[in-house]
Parts: C-alpha cells; structure tokens; sequence
C-alpha cells in the first residue's frame, strides 16, 4: 500500500521558492472576495474537481501569494495530488538550455508527468520572441491537454496576451477562473 505524504512533503515536492513558502489564504491581506473565491476553489480541487484558475494584475498585486495559497489550502483540505510550481522565463531558459547540453526539449517537459497542478507564474514576463511564444504555448497546451489543473499568474490580462504572445494561450486560460487583483503593489508600499 502506497504511503500517504505528508503537506510538507507535497510541497517540497512541489518546488515553491522559500520566498513564497509562508503564503496563505489566512495571510493574504488584499480582498476576502479573493480568499472565498480561493478557498472554494481549494475544496473542490481537494475533493477531486478540477479546474483552472487565470490571476492577473500589477506586480506586486499578490497573485503569486493567492496561487501558493490556493495549493497550501487544497493540500490541507485533502489534495493529494502532486504539484510543480514554475516560473515562465525559468521554463524558457530550461528549454534553451537544452540547444547547448545534451538533454532534449523532452526532458523539461516531463517535469509535468504525474503532476495534477502546475501553477505557472509571470506568464508573459520576460523578451517575447516567437520561439518564447511557441515554449509558452506548448506547456499550456500539455497542461490543457493532460487536463492538469492550472493556476497561472500574469502581469498581462487575456487580450494582451491574445494580442502580444499567441492567440491560441488566451484562449486556453479562458476557459477557466478569470480573477483580477485590482491591488497596488504591496513591495512598494512596505517599502
């Protein structure tokens, strides 16, 4: 019989940087809407609906803050599926970095096997070439494809994606939860 993991192993497992590993729903400080919203979420993701969830807003708005919380929430209601958290441009620079290894493109795509969430952050962050928007674009579409729930964070909102990165991703992310986080950045204003 397969043993049961701990949250804590689920998220070590999951590789959120130990700046976001604090994030929480109950320590997300920019709007209760978002925490219901989020919180509902969480629950039926735990008792095992799926979904996907599109968070845009300024930097600094706390959309990476809500997607760790949404995972930490889930994985404590029960979630036992396993997660990747990973950030576009680290993405594109793993698949560039195959041109000069001998690793293939494959090889940083099956990051994604056996994974039931990805939270995908800074969508769009980064130089935007033709060969960022077709990686982009086909981490996306696996994830749409495989029916891996996903929870991606952007400075852009749909149409600016539809319009500057690929058509084809803004429709996709449009098929789940759009949240706006209408919020000042939190960085500058601690600071």
């Amino acid at each position: 019989m397969k043993k049961c993991r701990s949250v804590g192993e689920l998220l070590a497992d999951s590789g959120i940087p130990p700046k976001y590993k604090s994030c929480s729903l109950d320590s997300f400080r920019s709007g209760e809407k978002f925490v219901r919203f989020s919180r509902d979420f969480a629950e039926k993701l735990a008792a095992g609906g799926s979904g996907s969830v599109f968070l845009t807003g300024r930097c600094g708005s706390g959309k990476t803050h809500l997607a760790v919380g949404i995972l930490k929430e889930a994985q404590n209601a029960g979630f036992s599926g396993r997660a990747l958290f990973i950030t576009t441009p680290e993405f594109v620079a793993d698949l560039r970095g195959t041109i000069s290894s001998n690793r293939s493109e494959k090889t940083v795509f099956d990051r994604l096997n056996r994974r039931q969430l990805v939270i995908l952050d800074d969508l769009g962050a980064g130089k935007l070439s033709e060969y960022v928007a077709q990686s982009v674009f086909l981490l996306v579409d696996r994830c749409y494809r495989e029916e891996i729930v996903t929870i991606t964070t952007s400075n852009l909102s749909l149409e600016q994606i539809d319009q500057r990165i690929d058509p084809r991703i803004a429709s996709r992310l449009s098929e789940g939860k759009i949240i706006r986080l209408d919020m000042p950045d939190f960085r500058r204003k601690r600071s």
